[in-house]
């Protein structure tokens, strides 16, 4: 599998690794970290499924690298990334999903406001 990118306004190939399950493990422990939040690094790209760490951890890219890139070209690197590591891609959105609220749903046990229909 080709794992590079070549930009070719910005005269550069960036090249894609496949994460180790211990790679996996550190950026797990990594989110865990909220003081180096950054919301740029966290949703610029959230419609594509990753962050800007997402980026720098799976490439050869640094951060002052990826800073010069305009989104058009980081997602092409992303897409090129989720060929390379769809497993962790589907782990992330799973991990996502765990940690988002449930949606309300009209069982039973819920408390309603609305008022009781009579037959």
């Amino acid at each position: 599998m080709d794992r590079a990118v070549t930009l070719e306004r910005h005269n550069l190939t960036v090249t894609v690794k496949e994460l180790t399950v211990a790679d996996v493990r550190d950026w797990l422990r990594s989110l865990q970290d909220l003081q180096e939040f950054d919301a740029v690094n966290a949703a610029l790209f959230q419609e594509e499924g990753a962050s800007i760490d997402d980026v720098l951890r799976m490439t050869d890219l640094d951060k002052a690298e990826l800073d010069q890139l305009p989104p058009a070209d980081v997602v092409k690197v992303i897409d090129k990334c989720k060929q390379v590591n769809p497993h962790f891609f589907r782990f992330r959105a799973a991990m996502i999903e765990i940690g988002s609220p449930s949606q309300p749903t009209d069982t039973p046990s819920a408390p309603s406001s609305e008022p009781p229909v009579r037959p």
